[in-house]
């Protein structure tokens, strides 16, 4: 009955795992990875905001045999290992368990929230009861569950092969990526237009929870019984004391002081992306046919898309996608209200909003590509199976061992790719664009298998996301669904850091080289070269008197490149040409030479670059 029902709180820590179903790599840190040091904060934030009424139980308790996923394949799936488990993790199932005993009630109603790739309720409730009978305990137990809003669309409701397999055909290189984000595009836009006909939009459904307040009482004699268990049950501040710190190394300091995680924090962080996105440019008057005038309105405030700096808060559940999609629409509301009512010469940019909308469908993407191939991220295996190469370790190669250590440490003698992974150390952060050059480089440049660098940056990213990060690197190692990264110039200035204050800000010791491009004698352009040089992006070709002006010196004060990019590359795609020559021609469409993959069962011919069809 509602008068004597109690309400329980709880989170499942596993450090091992990032969801409840998905077994990840332990971190080899002792302290924890800088996700796990960004959670615990959330999960202090929530307990204070639920007055100290949460629960934070240990789900890495079973043994390490428990955290292998078992999977079933169901008939005519065609992909081995992508289809949904067999079983939920028994290290959650027992923690679980365990919980229940503690509260020597008859009926217990489990709600959890719904991540993408768990299995449905009815198994948890399944293995929950068969685990409660093995022991003789008599309660009653449900089980049900709530979707998180972790993307902007619903995608167990919708057929993701058939979606999939449409925005493959609609590329004319069969490239599903930009496809499908338009799909999400214009059904968020459809969705918008329906909601305006009603006077309050559809609110997404709830929970009906039993019982309207926290029994303080209820709860801290759980706690005292939990505490008898201190293998199952975890004290936050026990959390905080032990994680961000390595032999004495008090390395998440920094990240805890960038990262402030409370929903709080997350509602400003968006407040501020937001406001970035919308701001007027005042009295720069257009004049019609002047095209200076259009530029210099257009530069005078440039929309902040780069980095919303909102990708922990998203990947940790304190901001949702829809959150963002609608803070969006409601100031782009706003502005264009205020532009109607004013008399001064406006512009409202919309460009940077719209340029992150679609970023935010690039989650959308990954999100239902792994419903479709869940092997690549609960078994690591890659989606271009064919190119997977069981000889990629590099235990035993002094040169590549010595690359990897490099590019970790940010001394590759590449100033962008270093000055990313200098970042990613001291933060916890980089930009999105910066990690598609870190990983380019990694992979193409010094050719270090691509599994390596997914489990740097899993260990490292304060935002890392199991799914995203898996996608990225399997694109980055041409073996994921969407391989578009290779040919990537990481010595190249991008557009966003045209006055060099991110190369200045991340290696000081190149600081004082120019920031505009030097003529250099047209003998030592080099092949494919030209006659200016960007210095702060590719010092090992500025001239001697520019970095001595600098104080500069190559393998001194900065690292001279570990290697030509040039000759990486080649080797990178002629091992990836060798491997695909020996395919059977099954795996290769003969109309476009595109590669053929096994989509939900479906041989489907996708988008394969050029550079790898030639013989």
């Amino acid at each position: 009955s509602s008068s004597s029902a109690k309400i329980h709180f709880i989170h499942l820590w596993d450090e091992d795992g990032s969801t409840n179903s998905i077994s990840t790599t332990t971190s080899s840190n002792e302290g924890g990875t800088a996700r796990h040091l960004f959670q615990a904060h959330a999960l202090q934030s929530l307990n204070e905001t639920l007055g100290g009424g949460l629960v934070v139980l240990n789900a890495s308790t079973a043994s390490k045999d428990n955290d292998v996923i078992r999977t079933e394949k169901p008939p005519n799936s065609g992909d081995d290992g992508d289809s949904p488990s067999s079983s939920w993790n028994p290290s959650i199932v027992d923690t679980l368990h365990r919980f229940i005993q503690t509260l020597s009630s008859s009926t217990v109603v489990l709600y959890y929230l719904e991540n993408l790739l768990d299995d449905t309720a009815d198994k948890l409730q399944r293995q929950l009861r068969q685990r409660q009978a093995s022991c003789n305990i008599a309660t009653s137990i449900e089980v049900q569950s709530f979707h998180g809003d972790q993307t902007l669309l619903d995608y167990k409701e919708q057929n993701v092969v058939d979606l999939l397999c449409e925005a493959i055909q609609r590329h004319p290189f069969r490239s599903p990526l930009i496809p499908f984000v338009d799909m999400v595009v214009k059904s968020l836009r459809e969705q918008e237009e329906e909601q305006q006909q009603y006077q309050q939009p559809p609110q997404m459904a709830q929970p009906s929870l039993v019982g309207s307040a926290i029994d303080q009482n209820c709860n801290n004699a759980t706690r005292a019984r939990l505490e008898c268990a201190p293998d199952c049950y975890i004290q936050i501040h026990g959390l905080l004391e032990r994680l961000g710190t390595t032999r004495n190394t008090d390395w998440g300091r920094d990240i805890v002081r960038q990262w402030p995680a409370s929903e709080e924090a997350a509602h400003h962080a968006l407040d501020e992306f937001v406001d970035s996105q919308y701001t007027a440019l005042i009295n720069i008057p257009k004049i019609d046919g002047d095209k200076k005038s259009e530029k210099k309105r257009k530069k005078t405030k440039r929309p902040n898309h780069l980095v919303s700096r909102l990708s922990p808060y998203l990947s940790t559940g304190l901001l949702s996608p829809r959150q963002v999609y609608q803070a969006l629409q409601l100031k782009q509301q706003d502005e264009r209200q205020l532009l109607s009512l004013s008399s001064s010469s406006l512009l409202v940019s919309e460009s940077g909003s719209d340029s992150f909308l679609r970023r935010l469908a690039w989650r959308d993407y990954a999100y239902a590509a792994t419903l479709v191939f869940r092997g690549a991220v609960v078994g690591r295996k890659p989606i271009r199976s064919m190119y997977q190469d069981s000889s990629c370790r590099i235990h035993n190669d002094e040169m590549l061992l010595k690359h990897l250590q490099a590019w970790k440490d940010g001394n590759t003698g590449y100033p962008l790719v270093d000055a990313g992974m200098r970042q990613l150390k001291k933060e916890g952060f980089m930009p999105q664009q910066v990690r598609l050059v870190a990983s380019a480089c990694l992979v193409e440049g010094l050719n270090v298998p691509w599994e390596y660098g997914m489990r740097h940056f899993e260990e490292y990213l304060v935002d890392f996301d199991v799914i995203i990060n898996t996608h990225m690197w399997q694109n980055a190692g041409s073996v994921g669904l969407d391989p578009y990264y290779i040919g990537l110039d990481f010595k190249k200035r991008p557009y966003w850091d045209s006055d060099g204050s991110y190369i200045r800000k991340w290696c000081p010791e190149l600081k004082l080289l120019p920031n505009d491009l030097i003529e250099i004698p047209p003998a030592t352009k080099g092949v494919g070269g030209t006659n200016k040089v960007d210095a702060l992006y590719n010092p090992w070709r500025a001239p001697p008197e520019v970095l001595k002006k600098a104080h500069v010196i190559l393998c001194e004060t900065y690292p001279r490149r570990i290697v030509d990019e040039r000759d990486g590359r080649r080797a990178f795609l002629q091992n990836l040409r060798d491997r695909r020559f020996s395919w059977e021609a099954s795996h290769i469409d003969n109309m476009t030479g595109d590669d053929i993959i096994s989509v939900g069962g479906k041989s489907t011919a996708v988008f394969t670059p050029r550079s790898l069809k030639i013989s």
